[in-house]
């Protein structure tokens, strides 16, 4: 039996990143899928009378297009296996958006198209964290064990270098304004010791972008896998794990109730409690409440287990009995209003596991 959990978190920047690109690939792809289907319906409608030569260019763009798509999937194969370091291969792999089973020019130029962006995230997760590299070496190290690296190489030019670290970020948004500084810097270093200096300086900037480039997927990542274990979820926003904020969420079924996450970002905690929508000015207690904390509790686990793959770590830290506390009550209106619709939202494709 729970009540109100609270638990510290922990974040796998590239788990995280993998999840969020393989999320955001398998949307695109739903969403191309749509797009094909509406512009297979109005080509039927202006279908033109010549259609022999319709048929022999169509077989013709057919093989180009089996191709283009077995050429994407290979490479997809291989973008895959790079990641064998961080047990995430197989998962990627078995994630690959399935061929449609519409097999229509639309339809599968749709899955190229949608392929190809999946590539294209993955391609800059890789570049993030993988670089056949002397400074691949330094990603996800601390400070001090930076500092206890060998000289960096001399014989690279201070361009060079700023040019190959920043170009495995070019696909994770806009340049912060330090480390585009610290680029301007390097470039124009007047010796070799204080390019040396700049260059750890440029690396740990780099860490401290990448891991905010997780925390801000990591709100994608939770959305989505509250939203695949079966829950109505209010839109979150992607400073959630970089601000902190509170989140909401409940099964269609719940009636009143809901669960509350209250997200500490400084201190690394995220607080779940059950809540109950109620009137303004009826306090009156329920039944129910335990009722609704003894379900929660039995659900939570599997909530943790799904974050957890996805490279979102929840530890436990405090954990009070159902009715130790009572349900916390909250005015209707200060509750997010869930459509109705949303029950009978279609199911989403499962997430990949990345560990």
């Amino acid at each position: 039996m729970s009540g109100p959990t609270t638990a510290i978190f922990g974040l796998d920047p590239i788990s995280i990143l993998l999840a969020a690109a393989a999320i955001q690939a398998s949307q695109a792809v739903q969403e191309g899928y749509a797009e094909a289907a509406t512009a297979a319906a109005q080509q039927d409608e202006k279908r033109s009378e010549n259609r022999t030569q319709q048929s022999a260019a169509a077989a013709s763009g057919q093989a180009a297009l089996d191709a283009r798509i077995a050429a994407a999937e290979e490479e997809h194969a291989r973008l895959c296996a790079l990641t064998a370091p961080y047990g995430t291969a197989a998962a990627l792999a078995s994630s690959k958006p399935a061929p449609p089973a519409d097999a229509s020019p639309n339809a599968r130029a749709a899955y190229l198209e949608q392929l190809l962006a999946r590539n294209a995230h993955l391609v800059a997760v890789l570049d993030s964290f993988l670089a056949a590299l002397p400074e691949a070496r330094l990603d996800g190290l601390t400070a001090a064990q930076l500092d206890a690296l060998p000289p960096a190489d001399t014989t690279l030019s201070p361009q060079t270098t700023a040019a190959r670290l920043l170009a495995r970020l070019a696909d994770l948004g806009p340049l912060p304004a330090e480390i585009e500084t610290l680029e301007a810097e390097l470039a124009a270093a007047p010796s070799q010791e204080r390019r040396e200096l700049l260059e750890v300086e440029l690396r740990r900037a780099i860490q401290a972008y990448q891991q905010e480039a997780a925390e801000r997927a990591s709100a994608l990542v939770l959305e989505h896998t509250l939203q695949e274990l079966g829950y109505q979820v209010e839109p979150i926003a992607e400073t959630l794990f970089v601000d902190g904020g509170v989140v909401h969420f409940r099964r269609a079924d719940w009636g009143d109730y809901q669960v509350r996450l209250r997200l500490n970002a400084s201190g690394k905690s995220a607080n779940f409690n059950v809540v109950r929508a109620i009137d303004a000015g009826n306090s009156e207690r329920s039944v129910l409440d335990h009722v609704a904390e003894d379900r929660w509790c039995a659900e939570f686990p599997a909530l943790l287990r799904a974050l957890g793959e996805r490279g979102l770590q929840l530890e436990v830290t405090r954990r009070l009995n159902a009715g130790e506390l009572p349900v916390q009550l909250v005015e209707r209106s200060q509750l997010p209003q869930f459509a109705e619709q949303q029950e009978n939202r279609p199911q989403r494709k499962p997430l990949a596991r990345t560990r």
